[in-house]
């Protein structure tokens, strides 16, 4: 009897739907690190945010938590990583 429950949800998880599309995940520390780092060598404001984007971004196929923040709707990690730089190199938010 217990075969045969193990089957039915290893055959139920089996079908079950995956997303259409897994969204990349931003490391919020490394975004806010690399983007410190690039602005403290003289990286201007937009470069660094872009690169710190690529440098941070990683698939691990979770759903990110989307949140309120000022006046737009953000990934969670993307609030946490502009908190992070915010706390880390204040002086390059300019």
């Amino acid at each position: 009897m217990k075969t045969i429950a193990i089957a039915g949800i290893v055959l139920i998880t089996a079908f079950m739907p995956l997303p259409a599309r897994a969204v990349p995940e931003l490391l919020p520390y490394l975004y806010a690190t690399t983007f410190c780092d690039l602005r403290s060598v003289g990286v201007d404001k937009h470069t660094a945010y872009r690169e710190a984007i690529k440098r941070s971004l990683y698939d691990f196929g979770n759903q990110s938590i989307m949140v309120k923040y000022g006046n737009g709707i953000y990934t969670s990690d993307e609030v946490i990583g502009h908190k992070a730089i915010k706390k880390t190199c204040p002086q390059y938010m300019r």
